[in-house]
């Protein structure tokens, strides 16, 4: 080979390294980024081909036919998506198949769960992920099934974000909300609704298997096409915490409006309230010991000559250390398992 071809050779080599390694220094911009992506539908697929070794056909767009409770009544919904089948499956297979929803963290949907002796469908949810198993057995000509455990196996998934919430109740929504929120499965949430409106909801919530602290009221409300959790737990519920939510008046009539107390380290201070101990009702406190120390509390009756007239009750304080603290008061009979019939909240700053 002449020195001429040589250094043609060299030069095409040099070029072509140089062209690559400027390809590849090159940043990709944002929209290659993301067809370059796979979606997430695409991915969890992928994933359940690969954990569970079935020969599924290629991914291809679909549509999902999604049941959902709507003013008590069913209606079915149509989500766009994802999916592919797999043809002469053994029962074990298809099984892998349901455990892989399970393992991921999907949740059974009963109103997606369709049973039959020979066919059948399960749907599951997590996120703002919905996916359904079609499982069909192989028959022969009498309708009856083959030797040699053969199933056809279907896998539809979509996904979207708030714009499919309609795909879910009111009542799933608010059970996300708090298993997202105390990182708990939707399933061992459980709601009892008292009062509802269109954009309101106040009741009860409980954690499963339950237990101390599981338990308390609610308040939810919906805020620009999406769920809010405005308040929950056992405490009193702070007016100013609600009142952006808009609730109707007879959903907070409990509610407490805060009172601010401000005072210097080492004064003394006093909360006056009225009270009726004749009546049974007794002003319980909370507060934080390392800020504020009650000092005593003495109850004055308005006629003492008469008896139950009712009076007022004077609790004094002592201010420890600097800093914001709360105090709050709850009205009740310490025998009865019931709320309080009312509530004081205060916010007291420490210079």
């Amino acid at each position: 080979m002449s020195k001429k071809n040589i250094a043609i050779i060299i030069a095409i080599i040099v070029v072509v390294g140089l062209g690559y390694w400027i390809y590849q220094s090159t940043p990709i911009s944002e929209e290659e980024s993301k067809e370059e992506t796979k979606d997430e539908v695409s991915i969890l697929l992928e994933d359940l081909k690969q954990e569970t070794k079935i020969n599924f056909s290629e991914i291809q767009p679909v549509e999902i036919k999604w049941n959902v409770e709507k003013y008590e009544e069913i209606e079915e919904v149509v989500v766009e998506g994802k999916g592919f089948e797999a043809k002469g499956i053994s029962s074990e297979q298809y099984n892998n198949v349901e455990l892989f929803f399970e393992d991921k963290g999907f949740e059974v949907d009963l109103y997606n769960v369709a049973d039959g002796t020979f066919a059948w469908s399960v749907g599951y949810k997590k996120d703002y992920f919905v996916c359904t198993v079609i499982g069909r057995i192989w028959l022969d000509e009498e309708g009856m099934p083959l030797e040699g455990d053969k199933n056809d196996v279907e896998v539809k998934c979509g996904k979207g974000d708030s714009s499919i919430e309609h795909l879910f109740s009111k009542e799933e929504l608010i059970k996300k909300l708090f298993a997202e929120k105390y990182n708990k499965k939707v399933a061992q949430v459980n709601l009892s609704i008292s009062q509802e409106t269109e954009n309101h909801v106040r009741g009860g919530v409980a954690f499963v298997p339950g237990g101390p602290g599981e338990e308390g009221i609610f308040l939810a409300a919906k805020v620009d096409d999406h769920w809010e959790l405005a308040f929950d737990g056992t405490g009193a519920i702070s007016c100013e915490q609600v009142e952006k939510y808009n609730f109707p008046e007879d959903m907070i009539e409990d509610c407490h409006r805060t009172q601010t107390i401000e005072i210097k380290n080492g004064d003394e201070f006093s909360i006056t309230l009225e009270a009726n101990p004749t009546t049974g009702y007794q002003w319980e406190l909370e507060f934080e010991s390392d800020f504020v120390q009650l000092v005593d509390r003495k109850y004055t009756p308005h006629s003492p000559e008469i008896i139950g007239s009712g009076g007022h009750e004077t609790f004094n304080f002592l201010a420890l250390k600097s800093g914001e603290t709360e105090i709050m008061f709850s009205y009740l009979r310490s025998w009865e398992d019931k709320p309080p019939i009312e509530s004081k909240f205060y916010e007291i700053m420490i210079e």
